[in-house]
């Protein structure tokens, strides 16, 4: 609904909510969207500009508009740190935003980490990958096939597998009136590599 003509709802009676949902991470337009839930639509109306002028005003600000470096984050990542040991980059955004109002950039956090902190970025890094092995029943047991459409318009349809145990590539090329039938039943129709045209 547009806020045209319409007085700005007072600030004691909507602070409680922009506060409520700027906590919840929304967007500038979510909070005005989700306000106008809150408010007398018939009596008052915000919009976005007004919205951001109130926000302001009340001193919440976006992470640009904070614009904070290595330095400036130093103290606060230090004071979390020994409650938070192993809290990587999202978790630590998260945590600086919520518990001491600072919107911090991804890459200012990477940075940090990387400055500061990198035998704990190794760290976490090596328990994230993991060795599994893979099983299959026999060569033919696994194929990922896809289809390619973009040639049917000169009448050649083809399709691709890669055997997975393997790592071979079969290729299968078939009429295009047959291109819709199962996998196993049009090789056996049409042998590995045979080409149809119209």
């Amino acid at each position: 609904m547009p806020n045209q003509y319409k007085p700005t709802s007072p600030l004691d009676e909507i602070a409680p909510h922009i506060l409520r949902l700027w906590k919840a991470c929304l967007t500038d337009k979510q909070i005005v969207d989700a306000l106008q839930k809150h408010i007398d639509t018939e009596r008052f109306g915000i919009g976005l500009t007004k919205f951001v002028q109130v926000r302001i005003g009340m001193g919440l600000q976006r992470t640009r508009q904070q614009g904070h470096s290595i330095e400036s984050i130093r103290e606060a990542m230090l004071e979390l740190r020994p409650i938070y040991p192993n809290a990587g980059a999202r978790e630590m955004i998260s945590l600086l935003f919520h518990e001491k109002g600072m919107c911090i950039a991804r890459t200012v956090i990477r940075a940090y980490f990387a400055t500061y902190e990198p035998e704990l970025v190794r760290e976490r890094k090596a328990r994230r990958l993991k060795r599994k092995r893979f099983w299959a029943a026999g060569v033919n047991d696994l194929f990922a096939v896809d289809q390619h459409d973009k040639w049917l318009r000169f009448g050649l349809a083809l399709h691709t597998g890669i055997g997975a145990p393997s790592v071979t590539n079969s290729v299968l090329y078939g009429p295009p009136d047959l291109h819709n039938i199962p996998y196993e039943t049009g090789q056996r129709i049409m042998g590995p590599c045979c080409v149809y045209s119209r």
